[in-house]
């Protein structure tokens, strides 16, 4: 009665179940509501920015115009344009009912400013193009909903909305970038997409591989990226303005994988002379990927996909199976209860001797690859 048929999951959801299966019978299944308070909280700015970003996208397209066409001041023209017309009505129309608020709306006006031009500048150093922007997959959606087949017979359905969609046609071939903006600080680790911890970005490249037509040129993966919406500040001695702007700009530096390969990552990066200002990885003189780089090959971004799949299918099963124990994970220093809204309900207590945290190791990336390419698929703590 609590999760009916046909089970239809999002990616927060199951990541939900993964650091504490209570939180998610609390949230998902018992489904209490927080008293409304007109106040603007995180996911207000949130919901902004990237509605910001999905209307400068639409206003390019209505005007015929393209990302990398802009120049600076067209840039910031449109963004306060988009802002201006999105304020009144956002979050019930709160960031307009104070002083304060009114004076938030202009910092993030030019967060937005900052944002949006890093993502022009990302466009103009490559040859991947723009293809979809909230492309939702799902009922009714653009892509069709991922499908979770479980070994006791019954099905869960996976939807969720992916933020932006670029790709790049190649010698026959065409490879795809999935990216994700977030507001906040948002680590990526091999580990943790292995732990089931941080799904999102190979599930979103996983939805979008699935929705192409195997055979009329399968796509293939090129890059999943978390691309961070902020204005940083910088402490610098200098006062040169390109000094100044060259250290903002690498500030924006993405976080995620990229593909092995280095046409398709010259093709996100075409000035990259060390260590990429875009990308989470780097270049020796011999021309080879630096050790710290983030990318897997073709063969290995695959395994990963199928290590995500034997996930999904694990964490429906136990959520089906009515799961709910209070178990909450701890990772390094980061535990499941530091921003959870539940606690006064679990009453988690480590002097409680049945209170404990379920510890995950974390692996490093060749530690990961090893496991995922000898038995992919095998989910181990």
């Amino acid at each position: 009665r609590l999760y009916p048929t046909p089970f239809k999951a999002s990616v927060s959801r199951l990541q939900q179940f993964v650091l504490c299966p209570f939180a998610h019978l609390v949230r998902y299944g018992l489904g209490p509501r927080e008293r409304k308070v007109f106040a603007v909280e995180a996911p207000d700015i949130g919901e902004l920015f990237h509605n910001v970003l999905l209307a400068f996208a639409g206003q390019l397209e209505k005007r015929g115009m393209s990302w990398p066409d802009l120049d600076r001041q067209t840039c910031t023209q449109l963004v306060d344009e988009v802002m201006d017309e999105l304020v009144p009505s956002s979050g019930g129309g709160v960031f307009a009912s104070t002083f304060r608020y009114r004076y938030l709306v202009n910092r993030l006006k030019r967060v937005s400013r900052r944002s949006v031009w890093t993502l022009t500048q990302h466009l103009t150093r490559g040859d991947f193009k723009p293809h979809g922007h909230e492309v939702s997959f799902g009922g009714g959606g653009d892509l069709p909903p991922l499908v979770v087949e479980l070994a006791n017979g019954q099905v869960m359905y996976l939807e969720g909305r992916i933020d932006r969609i670029d790709l790049l046609e190649e010698s026959g071939q065409t490879y795809v970038k999935v990216m994700d903006y977030k507001s906040g600080v948002q680590p990526f680790s091999l580990s943790d997409v292995y732990h089931g911890l941080a799904l999102q970005l190979l599930i979103y490249m996983k939805a979008v591989l699935a929705g192409t037509d195997p055979n009329q040129n399968p796509w293939k993966p090129g890059g999943a990226f978390y691309f961070r919406i902020d204005d940083p500040m910088i402490s610098c001695d200098e006062r040169v303005v390109e000094e100044v702007e060259s250290r903002l700009f690498k500030e924006f530096r993405m976080k995620g994988l990229a593909l092995k390969d280095m046409r398709v990552v010259s093709a996100m990066d075409s000035h990259i002379e060390g260590s990429s200002e875009i990308l989470p990885l780097g270049v020796t003189k011999q021309g080879d990927f630096s050790r710290t780089s983030s990318v897997l090959s073709e063969e290995e971004f695959q395994a990963l996909i199928e290590h995500v799949d034997a996930l999904l299918r694990k964490i429906a099963t136990e959520i089906l199976a009515g799961s709910s124990r209070i178990a909450p994970v701890k990772a390094d220093k980061m535990t499941a209860c530091q921003y959870c809204r539940y606690r006064e309900i679990c009453q988690f207590d480590q002097v409680f001797p049945d209170n404990r945290y379920r510890e995950i190791r974390h692996l490093k990336d060749e530690e990961v690859i090893q496991a995922i390419t000898g038995a992919a698929g095998e989910v181990r703590e």
